[in-house]
């Protein structure tokens, strides 16, 4: 053991502080002016960890312990730990020498006894005491876990008022938080999640509680309030100014709200039970791997599936696929927004992940084939394709030859028994897998062909073909099937065709549970319209719309599964919509398009509609079941 006196203080540090190989761990309630400085100039460049940790009980301790002092300990990376009770002084090196004393680690601290305070230390070696040495690490460590907040550039803002069930607001003093980024709360040994849905900007000019409505003002008085925020302050000073007053004067402000996911427990996901503390720090959440692999229910997910990482996070984002295989997805975005880009991604990644599944992709423009390259690509020719005698009679008359299709005249009557065996909506009974639709007008009238022929060009025939390549498809034995109907320019026969294969998947599906399928329905609107879209239509003559029905709440039961894709879902079938349970949206404009989404989600909540109106280009929310909540991605 060695006394020290002012004047042997700053010369025994700086002894010490040169000749550190592994680590440097400081106490002290301030620290401030050159001697400090020069300290810990001593260590930049050597690699050494450096611990401070300092006294935080009321404003005034911050307004000691400067900006400059913030500077310094930035230069060399340390680790800042805040204590509102802190009195000791000490400063261990490389866990093998102590100085314990009275000084803090201010000038007047440090200099020597004609010039600062009178102060008095005591030096310990391992060499000669090691016991002494080794208690004195063991309390500065029980100082950091029991009496000390960690402090870093995670921390991002301060419980404000009493946890709710659903969400708690907090004291941002981080400007570079976003809606959709996680915070975490730590308290007890536990983890409060919350996710960012709404960040209010208030200057130094807005003293109103926003909360309240009232006159009273963010921070008392307001003088301290603008010595802290006003001004071009070092960040790291502000946040611990702020943290600091709010100790001392129990200031309250409010700039952001965040929705209360749960409590990680043993890297398990469990609800809220008690709420934590007014003016609890708030942290941006670190160890969210542990529960990103959890579904809506908190058990491991069947199949994770990485689809990007989290917004201002570098944890990778998962969506199970064995949840939407059995109850289904729903990709909704405004054009270019990346939906497209993410399913073709999911698509690329089901098949390298999931053994034993057919994927059947319904691709209106033909965008998929280079996207997908081990799929299996089938062109269908352009053709009309009706699958009910009315479609054909309808079509007969709008070219001017009703009179062979409508009445009692016994031509007339002759000729509808003819389409009614011929036109069937079945693919295995229609007429069309033996011959063309020119054969069956120019059985009815020659005159009727040249006039079909005249309008619709080569689309009256090349039906024996569209139909081949369908049952094709059903029995590829490909990984995945893209029929790619961008060459169908008539919308009602692009509709039939997709009916006609959707019907006999499900009906082959439901006699072969054993199989695996999932359905890619691309541009699901013009498919399956809640109301008449375009030539579709939104009745049981839509044979496309009655078998997305029947797959969407049907399919799970024989391993046959769907994933809708639209950027309208204001004008899909609700029905539809209310079967995807796990949703992924992209930037949505349209305010009845947004509505809708808002409508179906099981975990709403207020401002969703307007995040998704401001979501960047290939970033997404995902919720529903196949996540533990609901998740801001940045699609990779």
């Amino acid at each position: 053991m060695e006394v020290l006196t002012s004047d042997r203080i700053y010369e025994k540090l700086e002894e010490l502080i040169r000749g550190c190989g592994r680590s440097v761990k400081l106490a002290s309630a301030w620290i401030k002016g050159s001697y400090f400085e020069r300290l810990l100039a001593l260590l930049e460049g050597k690699g050494v960890e450096f611990e401070v940790v300092l006294r935080a009980s009321e404003f005034r301790d911050m307004l000691i312990t400067d900006e400059r002092a913030f500077r310094a300990i930035k230069r060399v990376n340390g680790k800042v730990y805040l204590s509102p009770r802190l009195h000791a002084k000490l400063l261990i090196v490389d866990d093998e020498k102590v100085v314990v004393g009275s000084a803090n680690f201010t000038d007047p601290g440090l200099s020597d006894a004609s010039e600062g305070n009178v102060e008095a230390g005591v030096f310990y070696d391992s060499a000669d005491d090691p016991e002494k040495v080794k208690e004195a690490v063991e309390y500065f460590e029980e100082i950091k876990r029991n009496y000390a907040e960690r402090f870093d550039g995670q921390l991002v803002g301060f419980a404000l008022n009493p946890t709710a069930a659903d969400g708690f607001e907090f004291v941002l003093v981080d400007d570079a938080v976003a809606v959709g980024e996680f915070v975490e709360v730590r308290q007890g040994g536990e983890v409060y999640l919350g996710r960012v849905t709404s960040v209010l900007a208030y200057d130094t000019g807005f003293f109103a509680n926003p909360f309240t409505a009232n006159e009273s003002p963010l921070f008392a008085p307001l003088e301290d309030f603008k010595k802290i925020f006003a001004g071009r302050h070092e960040p790291e000073w502000v946040k611990a100014a702020a943290y600091a007053y709010l100790k001392g004067n129990g200031g309250t402000v409010r700039i952001a709200v965040a929705e209360l996911v749960g409590r990680v427990v043993n890297g398990r996901l469990e609800p809220c039970l008690r709420p934590f503390d007014v003016g609890a720090p708030v942290y941006r959440a670190e160890g969210l791997s542990s529960v990103l692999k959890l579904d809506s229910s908190g058990r491991p997910m069947g199949r994770p599936i990485k689809v990007g990482r989290l917004r201002g996070s570098s944890a990778e984002a998962f969506v199970d696929a064995g949840h939407f295989l059995r109850t289904h997805l729903l990709v909704v975005g405004t054009t270019g927004s990346g939906k497209s880009y993410f399913t073709k991604r999911l698509v690329n990644e089901l098949l390298k992940s999931v053994e034993n599944l057919r994927i059947f992709v319904l691709d209106p423009h033909g965008e998929y084939a280079q996207e997908v390259p081990e799929a299996e690509r089938l062109a269908l020719p352009d053709a009309l394709l009706p699958v009910y005698p009315e479609e054909l009679e309808e079509l007969i008359a709008s070219l001017g030859f009703s009179q062979l299709v409508r009445g009692n005249a016994k031509e007339s009557r002759a000729n509808r028994d003819l389409i009614a065996r011929w036109v069937k909506p079945s693919l295995r009974l229609t007429g069309f897998r033996e011959g063309e639709l020119a054969e069956l007008l120019n059985r009815i009238s020659p005159e009727l062909l040249r006039e079909a022929e005249a309008v619709y060009g080569e689309a009256v025939s090349g039906q024996k073909e569209l139909v081949r390549l369908l049952e094709e498809a059903l029995g590829s034995e490909a990984g995945c099937v893209i029929l790619d109907l961008n060459a169908v320019t008539d919308a009602r026969a692009r509709t039939n065709a997709a009916g006609l294969f959707l019907q006999e998947l499900f009906i082959k599906q439901r006699k072969s549970q054993n199989l695996k399928s999932l359905v890619i329905l691309e541009e699901a609107h013009s498919f399956a319209p809640e109301r008449g879209y375009g030539d579709a239509s939104a009745g049981q003559d839509n044979l496309a719309l009655v078998y997305a029905r029947k797959i969407a709440s049907e399919g799970r039961k024989f391993g046959l599964g769907v994933v809708t894709v639209t950027q309208r879902p204001a004008q899909v079938s609700k029905f539809v919509l209310s079967q995807m349970n796990t949703q992924v949206m992209f930037k949505t404009s349209n305010p009845s398009d947004a509505a809708v989404l808002a409508s179906f989600l099981e975990h709403a909540y207020a401002g969703l509609e307007e995040e998704l109106k401001r979501l960047p280009v290939g970033t997404c929310l995902i919720s529903g079941r196949g996540v533990p909540f609901t998740l801001t991605v940045e699609v990779q």
